[in-house]
């Protein structure tokens, strides 16, 4: 299957990813995934570099949503300059492969343009499946992510 890279997600796109956000994060309320697009979406510049930040979606040839992630040039203490990717879901059914290779391709294409160093990838599970693909296209597991969410203020 064929795949095209969508970086500027239409509102209506935004909530057709929410289907893949919900399999990722089933607490998420669409009210909060909006929120959260909304502000990963890239600032209009005059540069012709890529924003240090986004979300960038993979459609297939149907025109469904079959993968995304969101992305922020950051500073690692252990790689420099790198791009940190919070949030990546590709379907889980025939066609994930090519969606998840391609936003792969994606973030590597975009982290050299920023002048990153590396890519940072947190996952919100551990999917074997998808660790795997990662190792095979030269990503190697270098921790464990914890988090413990505090109560609001």
């Amino acid at each position: 299957m064929r795949f095209h890279i969508i970086s500027r997600l239409t509102p209506r796109e935004v909530d057709q990813a929410f289907a893949l956000i919900q399999l990722e994060a089933p607490e998420l309320s669409l009210a909060a995934w909006r929120q959260f697009a909304r502000a990963a979406e890239p600032r209009k510049t005059q540069s012709t570099k890529p924003a240090g930040a986004g979300l960038v979606a993979v459609k297939d040839t149907r025109g469904y949503v079959a993968g995304l992630c969101a992305y922020r040039r950051t500073r690692s203490f252990r790689h420099g300059t790198a791009l940190t990717v919070d949030c990546f879901v590709a379907l889980d059914f025939l066609h994930t492969q090519g969606a998840a290779d391609h936003l792969l391709r994606h973030l590597e294409e975009t982290a050299a343009v920023l002048d990153c160093t590396a890519i940072e990838i947190a996952l919100a599970r551990q999917d074997t499946r998808l660790i795997d693909q990662f190792r095979s296209a030269g990503h190697a597991l270098e921790g464990v992510l914890l988090c413990k969410t505090l109560p609001a203020c």
